[in-house]
């Protein structure tokens, strides 16, 4: 599923922003990105995550992408603890473009992801 909508940020003219399920070759820009945002590589953490998240049902790995680049995602899950609670939503990392925050990226991606553990 990919949303796609104009965005409007800090006066610019709308350009398109797509929120879609990640894809391997998106492993490297959001490493880089988190490692700009954190200032730790952890690539490998990435890797696992999309082997874990990308691919599996109740599972998600969305980024959000505007002209090939990305600028931000969000994985979560959909699960149930113990003792019989019902399952519920699991956001356990966030990240956007520091160049393009405030411009409702960081919300359109929960949004998506909410959608879709629903």
């Amino acid at each position: 599923m990919t949303d796609t909508s104009a965005l409007k940020r800090k006066g610019n003219s709308a350009t398109a922003v797509t929120i879609r399920e990640a894809e391997p070759v998106d492993i490297e820009p959001v490493s880089a990105l988190d490692r700009r945002i954190t200032g730790v590589a952890k690539a490998d953490y990435y890797r696992k995550a999309y082997t874990r998240y990308g691919t599996r049902p109740d599972r998600y790995f969305l980024v959000a992408e505007r002209d090939g680049k990305i600028l931000g995602f969000i994985i979560g899950e959909t699960r149930a603890w113990e003792f019989g609670s019902p399952p519920c939503g699991w956001i356990f990392a966030i990240g956007v473009d520091a160049e393009a925050r405030e411009g409702g990226i960081g919300s359109r991606l929960f949004a998506a992801i909410a959608a879709r553990m629903k």
